[in-house]
């Protein structure tokens, strides 16, 4: 016994021993709290292709910055690339790790950073940089013990950007020549609209087929009924409930047709718009509002749904906020069937998670603007957003993103989200299952329908990461069978490729049965949770988009496959027998497949330069694939798709991207590689003729349209009819967070809404192009003041209030007077001349006044919310 107590007392000396030398090590050093990092864009090169930054790392500790023995990781979008800087300091090395997570490491000539010192040094690094968002973003800093083991992450304590206000920070090189939007600029675009009166202004949006005003008014009032027909009661019930803000309580719902003054009709039965009876499926709709009585007639259910959109748009747009027992609308007649099939929105809720309420709310405001098609992306490199239960790790590894140094057990931050895991950062997040099924029967119940899409080969890091973690949880087990049974890898693969999002793996070994048995897996899934919310799956999608250049090159396992199989052309086939297998799944199961257009496409050269070419192997109908690339090259690729035989989904990134920034703000978050995305750009999109809607490149170049024509193939006829709709997208590495999706979203979503389901436009028939601007601009005075007078007054209160953006105002002082506009005309103007940012006391523009200095401007909503302020100097 005395021996053991001495072993004992002496194994505790030592731990303490350990313990206070460990300790004392770490308190002679600076923590990651006690380090300042501030970031300066210079320029950007005038090779278009690189900028010129300088980091500044300031320490604010009483303890020194050792001089090795840390790494500094850092996520930065646009310097994520195999060779990240073109010159650095000699005392520090920036190298890249994965997708956008960086590494910034002190070399043998770093010297320890003394208490209050501060280390500076300037970089080019490849690509231009023009966004404040891009910057460097989710800093943390990982020591090494003496023994080199890392230890736990501590963020930065404190990340300035400097603000970019020349115009060599703007501008991305001599490249660019999209204008820089300031004040005068915004004012010399937004003069060219005008301020209309309400009456020229359609009441509706998306504008109906036939309406006639009936030149009178009548009310709503508190008692009214709503009365529905068979199968209705969901939709009658949806009614009621929109009505309670306006009339303080929610109208009886009751059963009959019998029609009254104060009831509300909801019945399917035969329709007529403009002279054509429509069909049942058709989701057209009659809504008449006379003084003696409302009715709702659909086609079919849709149509009563949609009637009833149309009865609520026609209500003051501000009851929303609440009423006072009874609202007035105009007597109407309305006619209305949709332009296309599918009206879709995407949201990708892999790069940041986006909670369930953001989604159930997004799919209440498409519902609202009559679309109805919800493609939902839950899937990709950066993250597994969906329960599985039996396969619990793509949840436990791919619904969050935790610092790791191997990729060992977890998913690296990506787009600023830190190393912790939790709490969580927009980086984490999934549903499950119960969430799930509940966004689905959300989505019944408006008439919605959802598109699921688990994205393979590429972008499946997510799913590939969680399930080498199973694999190696079963392997330590000593169950190997069960270890393979779903792996995504060949352990053996050295392919050396480089993805579109800077990740080098990826990729699933496609020749290897776990595969496609995982497929089948994570499909039987979503068929039960569609059956739970009562629902069919009806259309798979399975992505399949940038399969990366170099992949499975020197996979063993594919080596020996293409051995056995002569009939594949080499690796670059590969691609093409995993789209077989997947259209023959969904084949067996009674699914429709969709994909975006990379996979049904072949990369080639023609006259020298990079072409894609649709592969007619899929044509016909098997597969249906969403087409995104309309520039460079491409212009017509949607066309060629469509005219071979392929029904297709317009998403085209000129005009379709929600993410894109809206201008070249450096202040306007978002991605730029396609161009620029505004309000307007989806409202003048022409599905049957996109060269007239592709109108300049990504840095502000013009296009030869003229040349398009007799360069490009044009919609055929045939191919028209193949053209199934069009769809908004909302990719998200810059999107954190409920406000910002409604910022990105909104209104971009209701001008693509317009031309989705309003009948083809005059202007868009115009083979004049001049002409045709010419009629797209009085047509888009009309849509934007119906934005500032209506539709953005009534998201104010929609829904709880949607979060839109309210644009910067435009203004210029000339000859002593202020003179200011805004983008939606309608909207109000607030300014200051005191150097403070307008608030709800200071006073509304409303003409040109007097002024003297500089003087701010503000655009407020209706809430009193205001958007960012410009200076007009």
């Amino acid at each position: 016994n005395s021996a053991l107590a001495l072993f004992v007392a002496l194994a505790a000396t030592l731990y303490a021993h350990a313990f206070s030398a460990e300790k004392a090590s770490t308190e002679a050093r600076a923590r990651g709290g006690d380090l300042a990092v501030h970031w300066h864009l210079l320029r950007n090169d005038d090779d278009s292709r690189s900028h010129h930054a300088r980091w500044t790392i300031t320490n604010t500790s009483d303890a020194s910055l050792p001089a090795s023995g840390w790494t500094l990781w850092f996520n930065m979008l646009h310097l994520a690339q195999p060779q990240p800087t073109l010159s650095i300091d000699p005392a520090v090395q920036i190298t890249h790790f994965s997708g956008d997570l960086m590494k910034l490491q002190p070399t043998a000539a770093f010297k320890p950073l003394a208490p209050g010192a501060s280390f500076t040094f300037e970089y080019h690094g490849v690509e231009p940089v023009n966004k404040v968002c891009w910057a460097p973003a989710g800093l943390y800093i990982v020591f090494a013990d003496e023994q080199g083991q890392e230890q736990p992450p501590e963020l930065i304590g404190e990340v300035t950007i400097e603000p970019f206000a020349e115009p060599e920070q703007i501008n991305r090189g001599q490249l660019d020549q999209t204008p820089i939007p300031t004040p005068a600029w915004l004012h010399e675009q937004n003069s060219k609209l005008s301020l209309l009166k309400p009456e020229a202004i359609s009441p509706i949006t998306p504008t109906p087929v036939v309406y006639r005003a009936g030149g009178e008014n009548r009310t709503i009032e508190r008692g009214c009924v709503v009365r529905f027909g068979d199968g209705l009661a969901s939709d009658a019930g949806y009614l009621s409930k929109m009505l309670r803000p306006a009339l303080g309580a929610a109208p009886l719902a009751e059963p009959g047709s019998a029609p009254g003054k104060n009831a509300i009709v909801l019945r399917v039965g035969d329709v007529t718009v403009a002279g054509d009876k429509r069909a049942a499926g058709s989701e057209a709709y009659v809504l008449d509002v006379a003084a003696d009585h409302i009715t709702i007639t659909g086609a079919d259910a849709d149509g009563v749904f949609y009637g009833i959109q149309s009865l609520l748009q026609l209500l003051p747009p501000t009851v929303f906020a609440g009423g006072s027992g009874a609202v007035t609308l105009p007597l109407a007649h309305v006619e209305d069937a949709p332009r296309f099939a599918y009206r879709g929105q995407h949201i990708d809720v892999s790069h940041n998670f986006h909670s369930k309420a953001s989604i159930l709310k997004l799919l209440d405001v498409m519902a609202f603007y009559k679309l109805n098609t919800f493609h939902f992306q839950v899937s990709d490199d950066e993250g597994w957003r969906i329960e599985i239960p039996e396969l619990p790790e793509l949840t436990e590894i791919g619904g969050g993103r935790a610092h790791t140094s191997n990729n060992d057990g977890a998913l690296h931050p990506t787009y600023g989200a830190g190393p912790y895991r939790d709490p969580p950062s927009f980086g984490s997040g999934f549903y499950t299952r119960a969430d799930y099924i509940e966004i689905l029967k959300h989505a019944r119940d408006l008439h919605i329908q959802v598109i699921p899409e688990i994205n393979m080969p590429a972008h499946a890091r997510g799913a590939l990461i969680a399930m080498k973690t199973r694999e190696k949880r079963l392997m330590a087990k000593g169950n190997e069978s069960l270890a393979v049974e779903f792996r995504l890898h060949d352990p053996d693969d050295t392919s050396k490729y480089f993805s579109a999002q800077s990740f080098k793996d990826n990729c699933v070994c496609v020749v290897d049965e776990p595969v496609y048995h995982f497929a089948e897996v994570i499909i039987r899934n979503f068929e039960e949770m569609f059956a739970e919310a009562g629902m069919k799956l009806e259309t798979w999608h399975f992505g399949a988009d940038e399969v990366p250049e170099g992949v499975w090159t020197e996979s063993p396992r594919c080596a020996a496959f293409l051995k056995e199989h002569p009939e594949l052309n080499g690796p670059a086939d590969l691609k093409n027998y995993f789209v077989r297998r997947i259209i023959d799944i969904c084949e067996r199961k009674g699914l429709q497949t969709a994909c975006w257009q990379e996979a049904a496409l072949d990369h080639v050269r023609v006259n020298g330069e990079s072409r894609d070419n649709p592969r007619p192997e899929f044509a016909g109908g098997q597969l249906i694939p969403y087409v995104w690339n309309n520039t460079s090259g491409n212009e017509d690729l949607c066309n060629r798709f469509a005219n071979i035989g392929y029904p297709v989904v317009l998403c085209c990134v000129s005009n379709l991207y929600w993410d894109l920034a809206y201008n070249k703000d450096p202040l306007e978050p978002g991605l730029t590689w396609g161009g620029f995305v505004d309000a307007r750009a989806p409202f003048e999109f022409v599905p049957e003729d996109v060269f007239k809607s592709t109108r300049v490149d990504a840095y502000g170049h013009d296009y030869d349209r003229p040349g398009m024509y007799r360069e490009r193939e044009s919609l055929t006829a045939d191919g028209l009819q193949n053209v199934l709709g069009i769809q908004g997208q909302i990719w998200c590495e810059t999107i954190k967070g409920p406000q910002m999706l409604e910022y990105y979203a909104f209104p971009k979503m209701l001008g693509m809404a317009e031309r989705a389901w309003a009948a083809q436009p005059e202007w868009a028939t115009l083979s004049d192009l001049a002409q045709h601007d010419a009629a797209v601009q009085v047509s888009w005075n009309e849509f934007a003041n119906r934005l500032g007078q209506r539709e953005l007054p009534r998201l104010d209160a929609l829904f709880g209030g949607i979060g839109y953006r309210l644009p910067p105002p435009g203004g210029e002082i000339r000859d002593g007077k202020l003179h200011a506009s805004t983008e939606y005309p309608g909207l109000t103007i607030r300014y200051s001349t005191d150097g403070s940012v307008p608030t709800t006391s200071s006073p509304i523009y409303t003409d040109p006044v007097a002024v003297q200095g500089p003087v701010m401007l503000s655009t407020f909503s209706t809430e009193n919310r205001a958007g960012r302020a410009s200076t007009v100097e």
